[in-house]
């Protein structure tokens, strides 16, 4: 059965605030960009937030603007390992209680879709809870941005 994890939730970011490093500089760009950008790269994207409340994406690479998010557990019935790397994310996320935060990091690929401000996650190759203190820091620096 072919079952939807539809969360919402805000990718944050913001090319001026990109690292000089590089990472983070595509996902920048797709944001702000007037086109759908397919297969974007992440590295460290996170995610905070459960099923029943506005989940929140955040980037550290870049705080604005905020984008909605999507997060679908079976990409195609060919795509078995993908599908299977996708559900075990959303179980962790979505379907669990937290151990620590409720801040997961994750690395894959998502789609950017800037006239809806929309993010779609496509793949998910790793991911990890954050313990409290790192994410109320993040959390702590989201809200600083805000409010500039």
């Amino acid at each position: 059965m072919k079952f939807l994890f539809s969360v919402f939730f805000f990718a944050a970011a913001s090319c001026s605030s990109c690292s000089k490093s590089g990472e983070g500089e595509d996902f920048c760009k797709a944001i702000h960009s007037r086109f759908s950008t397919q297969n974007v790269e992440v590295h460290g994207l996170k995610i905070y937030g459960n099923i029943y409340h506005p989940s929140i994406a955040i980037s550290t690479k870049c705080m604005k603007p905020a984008f909605n998010f999507w997060s679908f557990d079976a990409p195609s019935p060919t795509e078995q390992e993908r599908s299977m790397r996708i559900k075990k994310f959303n179980m962790a996320v979505y379907a669990s209680v937290s151990k620590k935060s409720g801040m997961f990091e994750f690395d894959g690929l998502v789609r950017v879709n800037p006239n809806k401000n929309l993010v779609t996650l496509t793949d998910v190759k790793s991911f990890r809870e954050l313990d409290k203190a790192e994410a109320d820091r993040i959390l702590t620096e989201l809200r600083s941005s805000r409010d500039e």
